[in-house]
């Protein structure tokens, strides 16, 4: 939010953008839909070998997201900004 502001020489407030992005979110969330290609394909990867998911979004969410289009179970390793030292846009 920073660069952006300093970029278009805006007064961004990242607080309330933080808080604005997750109050939509979480308004949101329920809406989400599964991609059936998408959770077909990890079904049959998963019946082979381990699935790991690599997000951006906190864990929370993650785990959310993926239990609401029931494929929570096919991932058996999550990895969430919690998880490392360096997040976006220089990734551990």
């Amino acid at each position: 939010v920073h660069e952006l502001s300093v970029q278009f020489g805006l007064p961004l407030d990242a607080a309330w953008i933080a808080r604005e992005q997750a109050r939509l979110y979480a308004e949101h969330e329920a809406d989400v839909l599964p991609i059936a290609d998408v959770v077909a394909f990890a079904r049959d990867v998963a019946s082979r070998a381990p699935v790991s998911v690599a997000s951006g979004s906190l864990r929370g969410a993650v785990e959310r997201t993926l239990t609401l289009i029931g494929a929570r179970d096919l991932f058996s390793v999550l990895v969430t900004p919690e998880d490392v030292v360096h997040g976006k846009p220089a990734p551990d």
